[in-house]
C-alpha cells in the first residue's frame, strides 16, 4: 500500500461576505420564506373577486361613471337610477309585492331600524351621517370585518321588578298585625335581632393577645389607664418629708411602706429572704441522710461550718440558708435548671458524689448507735455499709441517675457542655461501682445457680 500522494492544489474560494449592519441598528425582523395556507387563500379570493366587481362596473352606467365608493354605495345609486325612472302606479305595486312577500315580522324589524337610523341623523351625529354606509355590509366581501360587531349594542336594564317576574319569584307582601282596643297606647316592643349560631373561629383567626390588649387600651381613658399604676406617695401626716429612713432600722420595711406605698397590700412572705439569715444553733449530729450537705468537690459539710464569705459558693437561699453546702435533693433540682452553667456544676458535683458513694471514701461518717442496735445490725462494717445503703436509696428516691442520664442524651440536650458534664458524671458513677448491695445481689444469685 502506497501512503504517499500527489499533491493537490484546490480552487481558491472567495471567504463569505459579511453582512452589513442595519441603518437602524436594530436587527431585521424576521420573514419567512413560506407563505401560510390562510394567506395564500386570501390572495386567491381577492383576485377572483375582481373580475366580478370589473363586470359589474361594465354593466352598471353609473358605477362607471364613479368609481369610487363601496359596493353598498353603487348598489344605492343603482336602487335610486331605477327607482327615478319608475312611475307612481309602478312604485305602489312594488311596494305592495315586498310587503306581500316578506315576513311582517322582517318588515317592522327593518322600519324600526329605519326609525332609529333618522332619529340619529336628525341629532347630533346628523354630520356623521354620509360616512356611515347606507346598508349592513356583506361578510366576505373586501374591507369588511368578519367576527362580529366591534361594539356590544346597548341592551336595556330590566329592574327588580322585572328580574323577579323572569325568574318566577314571587314577593311577599307584607303582613300586618292589628291591635286589640287598649293595646295601641302600650309601648313597642324593640325587635330583637337573631342570632344565628356561629361556626367556631380557627386559631389563625383569633388575634393575639397582645393585638387584643393594645386595642382595648386604644378606647380607655386615661383615668382606667392609670388605676392599676402605683406611684411613691409621700405623705406628711404619719412620717414628716423630711425625716429620712435608716436602713438598719428593725421596722425599716414597715416605715418604707408606710411613707411610699401605703395604698398597696402588705406582702411579708415575698420579702423574707431579703432579712438577714438567722443565727439557729444546729447540733453537730445528723439525724437523717437527706440533711448530709457537700461542698462542690462532694466532701461532706459540718453543720457548724460558718459562711464567711462568698467566694467558695457554699451559701444559697434554699431551705436553712444559714448552713453551708448543698443536699443531694438541692443539687438534683439545679441540674435541671434552665442556667447551663449552673446546671454544669450540679451535675458534676453529683458526679463526684456517686463516685465517693460507690468507693465508701467518706471518712467523716461516725455511726452513733447504742449497743442494742451495733449488735443488731452486725459491727462497725455493717453499721457502715447501712448508712451507705440509706445514701443510694436517697439517690433512688431523687431519679440521680436517670436524670444524668437524660442530660447526656442529645436528643433530650441540646447543650454540648451539659452533656459533657453529664457524660464525665456517669464514667464516675461506673469507675466508683455504683450500689455495693446490686453486686451482692448478682453474687448471691450466680451462687445458687
Amino acid at each position: 500500500m502506497d501512503l504517499l500522494g500527489d499533491i493537490v492544489e484546490k480552487d481558491v474560494v472567495q471567504p463569505d461576505a459579511i453582512n452589513a449592519a442595519p441603518p437602524t441598528g436594530f436587527p431585521a425582523l424576521y420573514e419567512p420564506k413560506k407563505i401560510s395556507s390562510w394567506k395564500t387563500r386570501l390572495q386567491q379570493k381577492r383576485q377572483n373577486s375582481r373580475p366580478r366587481d370589473t363586470s359589474k362596473a361594465a354593466k352598471t352606467p353609473a358605477a362607471s361613471q364613479n368609481n369610487a365608493g363601496t359596493e353598498a354605495e353603487q348598489i344605492h345609486r343603482e336602487n335610486m337610477a331605477r327607482m327615478s325612472q319608475m312611475s307612481a302606479q309602478q312604485l305602489e305595486q312594488e311596494k305592495r309585492d315586498i310587503m306581500e312577500s316578506l315576513d311582517p315580522k322582517v318588515i317592522q324589524g327593518l322600519m324600526k331600524r329605519l326609525s332609529k337610523r333618522e332619529v340619529k341623523d336628525s341629532g347630533e351625529d346628523a354630520l356623521k351621517a354620509s360616512s356611515a354606509p347606507l346598508f349592513a355590509e356583506v361578510e366576505g366581501a373586501p374591507g369588511t370585518w368578519i367576527g362580529g360587531t366591534h361594539e356590544t349594542p346597548d341592551l336595556p336594564r330590566l329592574d327588580d321588578d322585572a328580574v323577579d317576574l323572569a325568574l318566577g319569584i314571587k314577593t311577599k307582601e307584607p303582613k300586618h298585625v292589628k291591635f286589640e282596643p287598649g293595646v295601641e297606647d302600650e309601648e313597642p316592643l324593640e325587635e330583637m335581632p337573631f342570632d344565628y349560631p356561629r361556626p367556631p373561629l380557627d386559631d389563625d383567626d383569633v388575634a393575639p393577645q397582645e393585638y387584643q390588649f393594645v386595642q382595648q387600651m386604644d378606647h380607655m381613658k386615661n383615668e382606667e389607664l392609670l388605676s392599676d399604676v402605683h406611684f411613691m406617695k409621700p405623705t406628711g401626716t404619719q412620717v414628716p418629708e423630711f425625716e429620712s429612713l435608716d436602713i438598719n432600722d428593725p421596722d425599716f420595711d414597715s416605715k418604707l411602706h408606710e411613707k411610699y406605698f401605703p395604698d398597696l397590700p402588705k406582702e411579708a412572705d415575698k420579702l423574707a429572704w431579703m432579712k438577714p439569715v438567722a443565727q439557729n444553733a444546729h447540733s453537730d449530729i445528723i439525724h437523717d441522710v437527706s440533711q448530709c450537705r457537700f461542698d462542690f468537690n462532694a466532701n461532706l459539710v459540718p453543720p457548724d461550718r460558718s459562711i464567711k464569705t462568698t467566694k467558695n459558693g457554699l451559701h444559697h437561699h434554699a431551705d436553712n440558708p444559714e448552713l453551708a453546702g448543698y443536699t443531694i435533693g438541692e443539687l438534683q433540682h439545679l441540674s435541671r435548671s434552665t442556667f447551663p452553667a449552673q446546671r454544669c456544676i450540679a451535675i458534676q458535683t453529683l458526679g463526684r458524689i456517686v463516685y465517693k458513694l460507690g468507693k465508701q471514701s467518706y471518712a467523716q461518717l461516725v455511726p452513733e448507735v447504742d449497743a442494742e442496735t451495733y449488735t443488731e445490725i452486725g459491727g462497725t462494717d455493717a453499721v457502715l455499709n447501712h448508712i451507705y445503703g440509706m445514701f443510694w436509696d436517697l439517690c433512688k428516691t431523687h431519679s440521680v441517675i436517670e436524670s444524668l442520664t437524660q442530660a447526656a442524651d442529645e436528643n433530650e440536650t441540646h447543650n454540648l457542655s451539659v452533656r459533657n458534664y453529664a457524660l464525665d458524671a456517669l464514667w464516675l458513677w461506673k469507675e466508683g461501682g455504683g450500689d455495693f448491695r446490686l453486686k451482692t445481689d448478682s453474687a448471691k444469685k450466680s451462687g445458687t445457680n
